[in-house]
């Protein structure tokens, strides 16, 4: 039934599974971000940039464990770790 790699069953459920993680951490980060502006007050840019950071950490651990399959958690720590210091030198 499915012969084209690109329709095939993993193909298709790591595809929902990117569009879930996605939704589920920009929903998270646009929720601390409101918290924080909204209840506590804080600057919009420091909201923004902590709400993007939980998001994209969401985003990093969720990946790493449903649609790469990495069980360890000490490599996916560093990994974290190396992760969020590219994307500071990166903003």
């Amino acid at each position: 039934m499915f012969d084209n790699k690109f329709l095939s069953k993993e193909f298709l459920r790591n595809l929902i599974l990117y569009g879930i993680i996605g939704v589920t951490a920009a929903s998270l980060d646009f929720g601390v971000f409101y918290l924080l502006n909204t209840f506590l007050q804080i600057n919009e840019f420091l909201a923004n940039f902590v709400g993007i950071h939980c998001g994209v950490l969401l985003s990093f651990f969720l990946n790493s464990r449903y649609n790469f399959k990495k069980t360890r958690v000490y490599p996916i720590i560093q990994e974290a770790r190396h992760f969020s210091q590219i994307m500071m030198q990166a903003r």
